[in-house]
Order: structure tokens, then sequence, then C-alpha cells
């Protein structure tokens, strides 16, 4: 590692700093935002809780507000992570050398396991990796390739190539992450479902009549005994999984291949100018 670093130009320097650096804020804000598998898991009753018990009487697009405002970090770290690819593809567009993609890679896969200590870490770290690695080749591709909308359209390129696969990465260890923790998502998920049905129930009338004892009692029974909670449980990694993969996708197909267009446009409108 020492010797590729004698030899890395000031050029490759800033490029690795500001990469890393877009990662680093990517993960940091994505750690302060709590974000985590049992968030995904439990998306569900948050929708229950959050918008339709916790917005009663609020107009719609505070009542949307109010349900996207914990997302609101998460999005965030989502434009950094952006961010860094697109440095990337701005750096690829005339360099064709990979050990920039590799140290970047190394640097930021060691930040994402030390700031999240779980199987989900591990696979984020392995995304980083494939991002950082394969970004700098395919903009060094598109660049050949394209005819028009050449800046844009190699940063858009470039974001949307490597996030598919770094979406099935993550989606993978939010898979393996969940079935591991089964057991204890069950339990989690049983206790916030508890919550939210009992929460409906006494918003309607006559609800007061009940003791909370039988209410309780009756609300166990109901999911004990419901088969459809068990399937749900039962397929709760695939479903997890699967949902933040569509989630992702969508994000990447409408806004962040887009956004890293804008911002890989930018750097390169920027670069030739200074000529």
């Amino acid at each position: 590692m020492v010797a590729m670093q004698n030899k890395l130009s000031p050029m490759d320097r800033v490029v690795i700093i500001g990469t890393f650096a877009s990662f680093l804020v990517s993960f940091l804000v994505l750690r302060l935002s709590s974000f985590s598998a049992s968030t995904m898991v439990n998306s569900q009753n948050y929708i229950v809780k959050t918008m339709i018990l916790s917005t009663t009487g609020m107009t719609t697009l505070d009542a949307l507000s109010t349900a996207l405002k914990p997302f609101t970090y998460v999005f965030i770290s989502l434009i950094f992570f952006v961010l860094a690819i697109s440095l990337m593809s701005f750096y690829g567009y005339k360099n064709k050398s990979r050990r920039v993609g590799i140290i970047i890679g190394l640097l930021s896969a060691a930040a994402a396991i030390i700031l999240f200590e779980t199987i989900w870490g591990v696979f984020l770290a392995v995304a980083v990796f494939v991002c950082s690695f394969y970004s700098a080749q395919f903009s060094n591709t598109y660049s050949k390739e394209l005819k028009r909308w050449i800046f844009f359209r190699t940063g858009s390129n470039t974001a949307g190539k490597v996030m598919f696969m770094a979406n099935i990465v993550i989606s993978l260890g939010l898979f393996l992450a969940v079935l591991q923790s089964q057991a204890a998502y069950e339990v989690t998920f049983r206790h916030d479902l508890t919550d939210s049905m009992r929460s409906i129930v006494m918003s309607t009338p006559g609800a007061s009549l009940l003791s909370q004892a039988t209410l309780d009692q009756k609300i166990d029974t109901a999911i004990s005994s419901s088969t459809l909670f068990q399937s749900y449980i039962r397929w709760l990694p695939v479903m997890t999984a699967f949902g933040a993969w569509v989630v992702l996708e969508f994000l990447r197909n409408v806004i962040l291949a887009n956004l890293s267009g804008v911002f890989t446009f930018i750097l390169l409108k920027k670069s030739e100018n200074k000529k």
C-alpha cells in the first residue's frame, strides 16, 4: 500500500481524500439516523403508528412531512454516497488506473465495518468496495462510447451500474442479518404490532369498556392464532431484503443516478473550463 501511495499523482490524492471523505460522511450520517435492519423489519408498524395514528387532524402535506422526517438522514447519507461515486466517475473519465479505486475501496470498507459492527455492515463494506473499484472503470468506458450528453450520462450510467450491484449486495446482507436474528426480530415485531393494534382498538367507540388486561389478552390471542402472522415471520428475511431492494432500486432509477449525472457534469465542466 505504501509503495502504491508513493506513486500517486496530486490528482490521485485529491480524488482519494475527497471520495473517502464523502463515503465517511455518508456512513456517519447513516449511523446518526439510527437506521438498521430492525428499522426495515418494523417499517410496517411504523406506517401504522405514524402515518395512520399520529397524523390525525393534519393536512396531507403535514402528514407526509411527519412520516418522511425519520428518513431525512438516510436520504442525506445517500446523497454523499452518490457524490463519492461521482468523484470516481470524474476521475475515471480520463484515467484507467485501478489503484485509486482499490485504495478508496479498502479505506471506505474498513470505515463501514468499524462504524457498523454487524453482518449488514460487512455487506455494506463489500458494496462500497465494489462501487469504488468499478466506478472509474465504467466511467472510462462510457466516456469513449457515449456520443451525446457525455458528461451527464457518464456519471448517471456509472452510478446506475455500480449502485445496481451495491443494492443487490446490501439486500443480501439484510437478508442474512434478519435471518440470523429472526427470533429476536419476531419478539420486537410482535411487541410493536401489539402496541399498534392496541392504539387502533382504543381509538374505536366503546373500547374504554374493556380493561387493559382483557384487551391485551385478546390482542395476544389474535396474534398467536393468526396464520398470517406466522407466515409473515417465516418470510420476514425475504420480505425485508426484497422491500429494501425495491426502495433502493426506485431511488437509484428515479433520483440517485440522475443526481450523479449532475454532479459529474459539474465536475467535468469545471475541469474543462480550467484548461
